[in-house]
């Protein structure tokens, strides 16, 4: 039996966010197909910059690291797969960040094609202080 689309967007999702919190440990065509396009707040990255952006992040060029994750919620419509997630991390000095993510993924043959991405930081904070408003 053939996985739906949201089944297979919450598995691809969780193995990416995984890896981000877990670097090195799955290979990114497993996840994303060539060809890959990412729009990160208004900026695309084609699959090559893609690429590199994970890898300076598997190596810790970026000066930060994340270190857990939570789906808060998900739709899906066709191969459609809309999804709201926290990232919570640290910069190379400690200080901790909270990173809210919306992100509307596409699916094909059971990996992404296309996402379009917003982010918005709160440096300094847990998830924890994140939520109390």
């Amino acid at each position: 039996m053939e996985s739906t689309g949201r089944e297979q967007g919450r598995q691809l999702l969780e193995t990416l966010l995984q890896e981000v919190v877990s670097t090195g440990t799955v290979p990114i065509d497993r996840c994303f197909a060539p060809g890959y396009e990412q729009w990160m707040d208004g900026t695309l990255f084609d699959y090559d910059a893609f690429v590199h952006h994970a890898q300076q992040l598997r190596e810790g060029r970026l000066g930060y690291a994340f270190n857990g994750y939570t789906i808060h919620e998900t739709v899906t419509e066709g191969n459609k797969f809309v999804v709201r997630y926290s990232l919570t991390g640290n910069y190379a000095d400690g200080r901790p960040f909270n990173t809210m993510v919306l992100t509307l993924f596409e699916l094909q043959h059971g990996r992404f094609i296309h996402s379009w991405e917003f982010n918005h930081v709160e440096e300094g904070k847990t998830a924890e202080e994140s939520t109390e408003r």
